[in-house]
C-alpha cells in the first residue's frame, strides 16, 4: 500500500520525541528547526516513488535553509547526514552509460559541502596541511589510480576519480578546514544518532523497518535487497535504521552513546533527561545485536577512562594500552567466539587465513579482481552467493596491496597517537579545549577497532572520514599549545569564515538572509 503512511507517522514520532527529548536534557532551544530538514525528507519518501522528486526535494531544501556561516553549515550537514538511507541510482548522461552513482551523502556533498570548498580554496594560503591530511590524499590518489585497472576507459577513470573526492576528500578537506567549536558538531551528530536511536527502538518493538519500506517503493534505486530484509536474533529484530545494515549502525550509536556519557566535556550538564537519552541509545544498541558495535562502545569508554587516571603511574599511554589491548583481545578471542552462535567470529578467522593466497599475489598493490579468487570462491562462498569480506583492513590490501594499507593504516595511527601526545598536554597546561579531545580520541579507536570486523559498507566510511576530520581539525586548532583559550573563541574564528553582509546569529534552518 502506498502512500506509506505508517512510516511516515513512526519516523514524525520519532524525531518528534528526539527533539523534545535532547531539548529538555541538554537545554538547546533550536531542535526543531535543526530538525525541519528531517520532517520535508522523509515526508517526500513516504509519499512519492520517485527518486528524483526525492533528490530534488532535498537539493530545493538545502539551498533555502542551509546557514551561510561556514561552521554552521557543516553543522547542518552533520545533522541530517543520516536523515535518508543510501538511496543509489545511475545518474543518466547522454552518450555514455551513466554519469555517475548518485546516493544521498554524494548529493549533500555536492549540494552542501562543494561550495564551502570553494571558498576555502581562495583562501588556500591560510590553509595548514598536516601528516593526517597528507595520508588522506594520498590514500584518494593511490585508490583511484588503482581502480583504473578495473576498467582503462576515460570515462571510467573520470567517474572513479570524481567519486573519491565526493566520497572522500570533499568532505574531509571542508570538515578538517573550517575553524569552528567541534563541541557543537559533536552535538550535531548526537543529535542525529538519537532521533535514529528513538526510530530504531520503535522499529524493534513494531517489527517494522521503516526506512526499509521506503527503499522497496522508490522507482530505479539500486539497494542490495539483502539489506532490507527482517533479520532476527537473540533479542529479535535487528535493527538498522537509516544504515540498513545492523552492525555499522550499532557502531554509530556506540560512539555516540559514549559522547553522551561524557556530555560534561562538552559543554553541557548531565541531568535525569540526559540520562534517558543514554538509556534510549543503549536499548537501540542492543537491539542491533551487535557484539562489535558493543565492543566498539567499550573501546571508546576505555580510551576516555585513560584521561580519568592521575598525571603519574597508569597514566602512560604505553602501559594502558597494553591494558586495554589484552582486554580486547580477551573479549574478542574468548567472550565472543563463546557467544558465537551463528560462526561469525570463525567465518572472519578463516577470511583472514584463506585471503592468504590471494594476497600472495600481488603484495605490493593488490588487484581490484580479490573477490574472483578461487581459494576464496571455493573456501569462503556464502548462501547468497558473496564473499562477505568483513575485515576493512583486510580487504584494503587485498584490493590496493601493502601501499593502500600502509596508507589506511597510517592514518589511524597517525590521528590516534598524535591525538593522545596533544589532548594529555593540553590537560597538563589546564587548556579547557582537552575535553573535546577526549571524545574525538574514543571515536576514533572505537572504529579503528571495530572496522577490523566489519565491511566498509552502509554510511561506516563516510563516518570515518569526518571524524578523522574533525580530529584534523581539532590538532591545528590546538597548534597554540600552551596559550590558554577557551573553546568558545572559535566561534569568533568562525565568525571570520562568514561571507560579508552575513550576520554571525544565524540560526540554523532559519533560511536564507
Amino acid at each position: 500500500m502506498h502512500p506509506d503512511f505508517k512510516s511516515l507517522f513512526i519516523l514524525y514520532t520519532s524525531i518528534t520525541v528526539a527533539c523534545v527529548l535532547f531539548r529538555i536534557a541538554y537545554k538547546e532551544k533550536d531542535t526543531f528547526q535543526w530538525a525541519k530538514p528531517w520532517f520535508i525528507f522523509v515526508a517526500v519518501g513516504a509519499i512519492t516513488t520517485n527518486i528524483w522528486l526525492l533528490y530534488f526535494s532535498v537539493i530545493i531544501v538545502c539551498l533555502n535553509s542551509a546557514p551561510k556561516k561556514l561552521d554552521e553549515k557543516v553543522f547542518y550537514y552533520l545533522v541530517i547526514f543520516v536523515a535518508m538511507p543510501d538511496l543509489q541510482f545511475k545518474l543518466p548522461f547522454p552518450g555514455i552509460n551513466y554519469l555517475f552513482i548518485l546516493e544521498y551523502p554524494r548529493l549533500l556533498a555536492l549540494v552542501v559541502l562543494l561550495p564551502i570548498y570553494f571558498e576555502l580554496r581562495k583562501r588556500k594560503q591560510d590553509i595548514e596541511t598536516i601528516p593526517l591530511d597528507k595520508f588522506v590524499l594520498a590514500y584518494c590518489i593511490v585508490s583511484t589510480l588503482l581502480d583504473f585497472r578495473l576498467d582503462t576507459s576515460i570515462t571510467f577513470w573520470a567517474r572513479s576519480a570524481f567519486m573519491t573526492f565526493l566520497d572522500i576528500w570533499l568532505p574531509y578537506y571542508v570538515i578538517s578546514n573550517v575553524k569552528a567549536d567541534h563541541r557543537r558538531w559533536i552535538l550535531a551528530i548526537l543529535f542525529s544518532a538519537l532521533i535514529l536511536a528513538v526510530e530504531g527502538v520503535i522499529e524493534w518493538r513494531l517489527i517494522w523497518k521503516s526506512y526499509a519500506k521506503f527503499a522497496r517503493h522508490i522507482d530505479d534505486v539500486n539497494i542490495n535487497k539483502i539489506w532490507i530484509r527482517n533479520y532476527f536474533r537473540g533479542l529479535g529484530l535487528r535493527i538498522s535504521t537509516s544504515w540498513f545494515e545492523p552492525i555499522t549502525f550499532g557502531t554509530f550509536i556506540a560512539t555516540m552513546i559514549y559522547a553522551a556519557f561524557n556530555i560534561k566535556r562538552l559543554g553541557k550538564q548531565q541531568n535525569f533527561f540526559g540520562y534517558m537519552v543514554m538509556g534510549v541509545m543503549t536499548l537501540a544498541l542492543l537491539f542491533t545485536d551487535s557484539r562489535g558495535a558493543i565492543l566498539t562502545c567499550l573501546i571508546a569508554l576505555a580510551a576516555g577512562f585513560y584521561f580519568h587516571f592521575p598525571s603519574k603511574g597508569w597514566k602512560s599511554f604505553y602501559k594502558f594500552g597494553v591494558v586495554v589491548g589484552v582486554v580486547v583481545v580477551y573479549l574478542a578471542m574468548e567472550t565472543l567466539s563463546g557467544m558465537d552462535e551463528e560462526g561469525t567470529f570463525d567465518y572472519r578467522a578463516q577470511l583472514v587465513v584463506n585471503s592468504v593466497d590471494a594476497i600472495s599475489r600481488n603484495p605490493l598493490l593488490g588487484t581490484p579482481f580479490y573477490r574472483s579468487n578461487e581459494v576464496l570462491v571455493e573456501t569462503m562462498m556464502q548462501g547468497q552467493g558473496i564473499v562477505d569480506f568483513v575485515n576493512t583492513y583486510l580487504k584494503t590490501l587485498l584490493q590496493y596491496g601493502a601501499v593502500g594499507l600502509f596508507l589506511f593504516l597510517g592514518m589511524f595511527l597517525y590521528a590516534i597517537f598524535k591525538m593522545f601526545s596533544r589532548v594529555s598536554a593540553l590537560e597538563k597546561v589546564g587548556d579547557e579545549r582537552y575535553h573535546v579531545g577526549t571524545i574525538l580520541i574514543g571515536m576514533i579507536c572505537g572504529l579503528a577497532v571495530v572496522i577490523a570486523t566489519v565491511s566498509p559498507v552502509a554510511y561506516l566510511m563516510d563516518y570515518v572520514w569526518f571524524t578523522l576530520a574533525m580530529i584534523s581539525g581539532y590538532i591545528k586548532q590546538t597548534a597554540d599549545l600552551g596559550v590558554k583559550k577557551p573553546v568558545a573563541d572559535t566561534a569568533v574564528a568562525a565568525a571570520a569564515q562568514a561571507p560579508p553582509g552575513v550576520a554571525t546569529t544565524h540560526r540554523l534552518g532559519a533560511g536564507p538572509h
